[in-house]
This record gives C-alpha cells, structure tokens and sequence, in this order.
C-alpha cells in the first residue's frame, strides 16, 4: 500500500489516515487514482524502470 501511495507521490504517512473514521474511504480514492508520470520524489515511474532493466538486458520476462 505504501509503494503504490508513492506511485501517486504522496507519503506513505497517509495510511495513518485509516484511524479517522471514514479515513478509509480517502485512502481508497488516493489508491485509485493514476500514477505520477516520471520521476517524483520516490523515483522513476515503474514501467520506465521495467522498460530499461530490459533494454539493458538485466532483466527477460
């Protein structure tokens, strides 16, 4: 859960959200909603990282 928050490029800090009550319910939308394209604080978007460790040949499906 938290990878994919900073997939979103929000803090993993958010999951403490789920002891409001309802808090679940803003942790769902935050999981939904479609990853940051490129780079943000956390790193490279994912399919960039996959697409050059194949490029690369570190990595064969």
């Amino acid at each position: 859960m938290i990878r994919r928050l900073h997939d979103t490029g929000r803090s993993g800090g958010w999951w403490f959200i789920t002891w409001v009550p309802f808090g679940s319910i803003v942790l769902v939308v935050f999981l939904c909603l479609p990853s940051d394209y490129g780079v943000n604080r956390y790193g490279p978007e994912p399919d960039n990282v996959y697409r050059s460790r194949v490029a690369r040949g570190e990595f064969r499906p």
